[in-house]
């Protein structure tokens, strides 16, 4: 089954990495450079949308790096489940920091270790976990 990504990363080659890998696997993929451009792609995903969101929707699964330039992962993370709490989240990080941490245990964000293997990332993508 085909999932809808967004991924947030501003390292180009991570970015493009995990746009392939993902493509081949026949999943839809939607990739930002920083957190405020992710921001910006789930609002308009969501307006297109036209409906209040029920779970995962408009994207199976939002990856946001931790670090990024202008608005970082867990300031992202926050104004998305603002528009929409039950969307299911992941930080690929090297080090969760205390931000990241608070928002993974109030809203169950899965961790994507850097570095991470391609196979990693698609386990992470093809796994959906529920959501109480």
């Amino acid at each position: 089954m085909m999932s809808r990504v967004l991924i947030a990363e501003d390292n180009p080659d991570m970015a493009r990495m995990c746009r392939i890998a993902l493509e081949h696997r026949g999943h839809s993929v939607v990739v930002t450079s920083d957190g405020a451009e992710c921001i910006r792609a789930y609002r308009d995903a969501a307006t297109r949308l036209g409906k209040e969101q029920s779970r995962h929707e408009p994207f199976d699964i939002v990856i946001l790096d931790s670090r990024m330039p202008r608005v970082d992962g867990a300031e992202a993370a926050r104004e998305i489940l603002s528009i929409n709490k039950r969307q299911r989240l992941a930080f690929a990080a090297a080090y969760i920091g205390a931000s990241n941490e608070a928002i993974r245990r109030s809203h169950q964000v899965e961790i994507l270790n850097k570095p991470f293997e391609v196979k990693e990332l698609i386990e992470l993508v093809e796994n959906d976990l529920p959501f109480a």
